[in-house]
């Protein structure tokens, strides 16, 4: 990320406050906005200490030339405070705004390339909980060291363009806890499954529901055991497991959610869904 004229820290030992201003410079210049985030990650990339909120914001306060930006007022998320410079860099541009077009953030070129390398992957996975609301930002670092062309583009465009690939681009998606190519992605192996009329995430020794009368049967007799005379939609899945021993998989029947598949004109006038938007959804009898 330093390849924009910048220099590095020095080799003698530098202070937490001559790094913390280094590496708020550093990401003023790569037109990344230095979130308390993006810091913390930052930080424990070149020093390996990951820093608290409380530690973060001490070290920023106490860096000259730093100040904490306002947004660490406005906002619930502790890390999404700015650190902000009392005088930006000599050849600062400005940050890459969320609003950027895909033709402001970077050329025809640029994309194409970018593409292929995201649908090819290889980054190092990362938890995306334990990187919270920045998951995009170690994959564009991945990104940044792929190719000169890649290395020509800043790491705030890199950032914006890896979020703008998430699942609408159909380049990422995600595995687990894991970003990674759409191709291995849980979205693209539930298109596949729904296409093929194949069960997800159902074990080869494990029974799961096969027939449009057998998953008509389950809810049925589940509404007829339910107190209330309805079930939560979020527990259909569960309770067919744990009353009938067998799985429900929506893609078995060609959706990838359950909400679609209790939509299908197969229920017709026997069932009814009530409920959206802030109430949970509830499939009863009519």
């Amino acid at each position: 990320m330093d390849r924009k004229g910048r220099q590095e820290p020095a080799d003698q030992v530098v202070t937490p406050q001559a790094l913390m201003r280094w590496i708020v410079c550093s990401l003023y210049m790569d037109e990344a906005i230095p979130t308390g985030g993006l810091i913390q990650w930052y930080y424990q990339l070149v020093t390996g200490v990951k820093l608290t909120h409380g530690q973060i914001t001490t070290l920023v306060e106490s860096t000259p030339g730093l100040n904490l930006g306002p947004a660490a007022k406005r906002t619930a998320f502790p890390f999404n405070f700015i650190a902000e410079l009392a005088e930006p860099p000599p050849g600062f541009r400005g940050f890459v705004d969320e609003g950027m077009s895909m033709e402001e953030l970077a050329s025809a070129a640029v994309w194409a390339e970018a593409r292929a390398f995201l649908s090819e992957g290889g980054w190092p996975l990362t938890d995306i909980r334990e990187i919270r609301k920045l998951p995009s930002v170690p994959i564009a670092a991945w990104l940044q060291d792929r190719s000169p062309l890649m290395a020509s583009v800043s790491f705030g465009r890199l950032i914006r363009m890896v979020h703008n690939c998430l699942h609408p681009g159909k380049i990422l998606g995600v595995c687990g806890n894991h970003i990674v190519p759409y191709s291995q992605s849980e979205e693209y192996e539930r298109l596949v499954n729904a296409d093929a009329g194949r069960p997800t995430g159902v074990k080869s020794d494990e029974a799961y529901i096969r027939t449009w009368a057998e998953l008509k049967d389950c809810i049925r007799k589940l509404i007829q055991l339910s107190r209330t005379g309805e079930v939560e939609v979020s527990q259909v899945k569960p309770q067919c497991r744990s009353r009938f021993h067998r799985e429900l998989s929506e893609t078995v029947f060609g959706y990838t959610s359950l909400s679609q598949l209790l939509d299908d004109p197969h229920f017709g006038p026997e069932f009814k869904v009530t409920g959206g938007s802030a109430h949970p959804l509830r499939i009863a009898l009519n």
